[in-house]
């Protein structure tokens, strides 16, 4: 009882210091960097999808941290795997900024939110690794000679400069497969792309084994892909000839730390759906990419071995656009 004496109201909290974000994250923010640490971060038993392996950028070394598991839908565990190098990558101003620009168009891909473009403000950038290079740093424990080598450049630069595209009649079928799509309308609405599925036309029924939930218009499958409320619909704008994706929806799981819960496998079970291409916004980012920092951000990576890694998401920058 005499800890009692020690407590303090909701109004009082202000009477001991608090600590949001570890002060790691702080040291250098403010000014533009001239290198950047590197550090790879994997999953030893893969993932759900096929993945790429992806780099965590900061302003001073990181810690080497121990492995951890993350359960995946299936429940098995996946240990990430991280491997911090020591030595500095030089990165030249033209290059900082795309990857700024990159690490702030995967947040808004994943969860619908645009943060202000700040280089002095950011704390850390998330890029791609180039997979063979990734390998032989963890296997090899040895750092590539340039940035280049390791960070898959190629891509980055193709998203800054096409974020993501949209469905014309011109487009081959074959380069809708394998996509992240978003609802623009909708952000709570993310596909993977299977396939096309040749016996459905946009005018047709939405199929039965897909659950209504909170869509309100299911009339046709191109009804269903257009998430406008009543009095701004109008699908007679979209074409009526496009082909239909078999897609997967990609659910909501705040938790990878533990096995997924009895109330979520309805969920997971349910997540093939159909849409059409056109109503919707098709991302540049390689999926193999977006499925890895979509396990790392929902997972929040509260682990105790990475409690430094309180960092998901960005919400170190300090001004939000929208």
């Amino acid at each position: 009882m005499r800890n009692a004496h020690l407590a303090l109201g909701a109004k009082k909290k202000g009477n001991y210091p608090m600590l949001i974000k570890p002060e790691f994250w702080n040291h250098g923010r403010g000014t533009t960097p001239v290198s950047l640490y590197l550090t790879t971060i994997n999953f030893d038993a893969g993932l759900d999808r096929p993945h790429q392996a992806l780099g965590l950028l900061t302003r001073n070394p990181f810690p080497q941290l121990p492995p951890f598991p993350v359960y995946l839908a299936d429940g098995r565990p996946s240990n990430v795997i991280s491997q911090s190098m020591t030595t500095s990558y030089i990165v030249p101003d033209d290059v900082l900024e795309l990857i700024t620009s990159f690490t702030l168009r995967i947040y808004e891909d994943i969860y619908n939110k645009t943060y202000e473009y700040n280089v002095e403000k950011m704390a850390y950038w998330v890029v791609p690794l180039l997979s063979n290079q990734c390998a032989h740093v963890l296997l090899q424990d040895m750092q590539p000679r340039t940035f280049e080598h390791v960070v898959d450049m190629p891509q980055i630069r193709k998203v800054c400069r096409q974020p993501y595209w949209s469905w014309e009649p011109v487009t081959m079928d074959t380069d809708l497969l394998d996509r992240y799509i978003v609802d623009p309308l909708n952000g709570g609405r993310r596909f993977y792309s299977v396939s096309v599925a040749t016996d459905l036309k946009p005018q047709d029924s939405v199929p039965a084994h897909i659950p209504r939930q909170s869509q309100k218009f299911m009339d046709s499958i191109l009804d269903y892909s257009d998430s406008k409320w009543q009095k701004s619909r109008d699908i007679s704008k979209w074409r009526q000839v496009q082909p239909v994706l078999n897609v997967e929806k990609i659910p909501f799981r705040r938790n990878h730390l533990a096995r997924l819960e009895d109330k979520e496998h309805e969920v997971f079970d349910s997540v093939k759906t159909v849409i059409c291409p056109e109503p919707m916004r098709i991302s540049n980012v390689c999926n193999l990419c977006l499925h890895h920092v979509a396990m790392l951000t929902d997972s929040r990576l509260q682990h105790p071995s990475w409690s430094l890694l309180t960092f998901f998401p960005p919400s170190f920058i300090d001004s939000r656009a929208t």
